[in-house]
């Protein structure tokens, strides 16, 4: 768990290291945007994120939590899940197991572009400005404090850490585990992203194909 007892089951458990990872080859094989989005299902509210996609790094399918299961993340390679709660702070949270599609989250970088495909089939771009690491001080606590890896000395509650990286407003936040040895849920990974304005948001023309 990422937070205290009234935010629990907010993180992505890892399954077992050993299993498959999987992606896209970014030099032979990675589509464009047009290409990824045809690959999407389209008949989501605007709200619903159904694909996210950062150039030449991933382009993963989104999925949503089931109702009433906040802790739920998909299990299956190449897929994200969206964070319900993150939506209810204005934010558009997706989480990732760090040995399924978030262990391409390592990758990411500030200044990169991430384009997210809402359910309508509009694009929204984001800049990322910052990767964060934390340690989870008592990792198998749901009451666990973390500990900064990017600041000496910075220790924050697991509700002070939430409204850190939720409570922003239009922001994307990717967030998946930091594994340890054996320590499954060490720490969090999260990446911060802030919508670009000079883009406008326009949906995709998709063209008939056969």
């Amino acid at each position: 768990m990422l937070f205290s007892s009234s935010f629990s089951g907010f993180i992505p458990v890892t399954t077992a290291l050993n299993a498959p990872i999987s992606g896209i080859d970014p030099v032979s094989s990675f589509p464009t945007i047009t290409n990824f989005v045809q690959t999407l299902s389209l008949t989501s509210p605007e709200t619903v994120v159904t694909g996210v996609y950062i150039p030449n790094t991933f382009a993963y399918g989104v999925v949503q939590q089931p109702a009433g299961s906040p802790g739920f993340v998909s299990a299956e390679n190449d897929v994200l899940t969206q964070f319900g709660m993150a939506g209810s702070y204005g934010t558009t949270g997706l989480l990732a197991h760090n040995n399924l599609a978030g262990t391409s989250f390592s990758s990411v970088h500030p200044g990169q572009t991430i384009v997210a495909v809402q359910g309508d089939g509009t694009l929204e771009y984001y800049h990322v400005y910052a990767v964060e690491k934390y340690q989870a001080l008592s990792p198998n606590s749901p009451y666990s404090n973390f500990r900064s890896l990017d600041i000496p000395g910075q220790d924050l509650s697991a509700t002070e850490l939430f409204m850190h990286v939720y409570a922003q407003p239009g922001n994307l936040v990717l967030q998946t585990c930091i594994a340890n040895g054996d320590q499954q849920s060490w720490g969090r990974l999260f990446i911060l992203a802030e919508p670009i304005s000079e883009f406008v948001p326009q949906p995709v023309q998709i063209e008939p194909g056969c």
